[in-house]
Formats: C-alpha cells, sequence, structure tokens
C-alpha cells in the first residue's frame, strides 16, 4: 500500500468549520490532515434546527453511550450543534444491509471487544510496551467511560525503553473528544508533540 495522499486541511480550518467555507492550506502533520478532514467532512454539511434538537429514536442511545460519564449540566454543549447528527448520517451509511432493517440498525464488528477481554484483561496483553523504543505521546479526556484514566497510568509506567514519553488528560472530554468543544487542544498537543525536536539530556 501507498502512502495516504496529503490532505489540504490545517488544524485551525478543521476546527473552524463553517457551513460552505473551510480555509485550507497545505498542512505540516499528514496524521493530524487526515483526522481533520475526517472531521471536517462530517461536521460541514448543514443541519436543520429540527435535527439539532432531537435525534431519531434508533440513534438517541448511541448519543446516550457518547455521554456516558458526562454530568448532565454539561452535556448540552459538549458536542457542538449539528455534529452529532452528521456523524450520526456518515455512520449509519457505512452499513446498508442494516439501514434496510426496520428499525434501521448499526452493526459494528466486535473483534477488539473480543481481544480486549480475551487478552488484555486477562493479563494476556498482545504486546509489550517495554518494547517500545520511540517517543510516546498517550491523550486522555476527563469523561472517558471507554477508557478510565487507571488504564492510561498502567500503560504508560510500562513505557520504560522510550526516550521520552507524555501524557496528557484533556478536561471535559469523552472518548470520542475528537468531535467536541475542546477537540483543539487535543489536536494542538498531537501536532507540538510531532513538530517538536526535542532530545532528552540536551
Amino acid at each position: 500500500m501507498g502512502k495516504p495522499p496529503r490532505i489540504p486541511l490545517t488544524i485551525s480550518a478543521c476546527c473552524r468549520v463553517r457551513r460552505n467555507e473551510l480555509q485550507t492550506i497545505k498542512p505540516r502533520s499528514t496524521f493530524i490532515a487526515r483526522i481533520c478532514s475526517a472531521v471536517a467532512r462530517a461536521c460541514s454539511r448543514p443541519s436543520s434546527d429540527k435535527a439539532r434538537s432531537r435525534s431519531p429514536p434508533q440513534r438517541t442511545p448511541l448519543k446516550e453511550r457518547w455521554l456516558t460519564g458526562v454530568p448532565k449540566h454539561k452535556q448540552a454543549d459538549l458536542i457542538p450543534p449539528g455534529w452529532f447528527e452528521a456523524w450520526a448520517d456518515a455512520t449509519f451509511a457505512t452499513d446498508p444491509v442494516g439501514a434496510k432493517k426496520t428499525p434501521q440498525v448499526l452493526r459494528a464488528p466486535n473483534g477488539v471487544v473480543l481481544d480486549g477481554r480475551e487478552f488484555w484483561s486477562s493479563g494476556k496483553p498482545l504486546y509489550d510496551p517495554s518494547l517500545i523504543r520511540v517517543p510516546t505521546f498517550l491523550a486522555h479526556a476527563e469523561w472517558d467511560a471507554d477508557l478510565p484514566s487507571y488504564m492510561l497510568y498502567a500503560f504508560f509506567e510500562k513505557l520504560t525503553n522510550a526516550p521520552y514519553k507524555r501524557y496528557v488528560q484533556i478536561g471535559e472530554g469523552t472518548h470520542t473528544v475528537i468531535m467536541e468543544k475542546n477537540r483543539m487542544q487535543l489536536f494542538q498537543a498531537v501536532q507540538n508533540f510531532l513538530d517538536e525536536n526535542f532530545k532528552p539530556g540536551e
């Protein structure tokens, strides 16, 4: 497989999406550009006030799952208006078979869940973090119910041979912080890590 094409979107463009307008310049990081491109495509489409105010019944459980662990008084403004609906439209469109069912369903592969149960949660990790010998960056959001903080701490401690390592905690975010109000904190932290020329001991 060849390298993925560079996508002309900056972090700023991704995070300042307007309905029909994106500022585009060549990015410094293909990784960040791909993230921003995906977010921008999902969220740059206009959405009606009706779509913003409520979700179809079959999608309500998805949003409830997304907001697991988020305090009630913080839920209303965590996801930018229209973003959940745009994401749900794009996600449900990936399953044409599920879309034909009544009610509409979204099928998802669960191999990662099986791996977690049979390997990681059983004390049989698929790889040894101590074998990682490159600078390593970990990011976590405060309300991530899928990956509690203690799991990140445990993994971080096992990175014993990385030249240097960094752990960033994003306040007021979930496992899907990439599409939430504090996404810019994550993007900037990743971009800074990729851009820096840090040499331990100098």
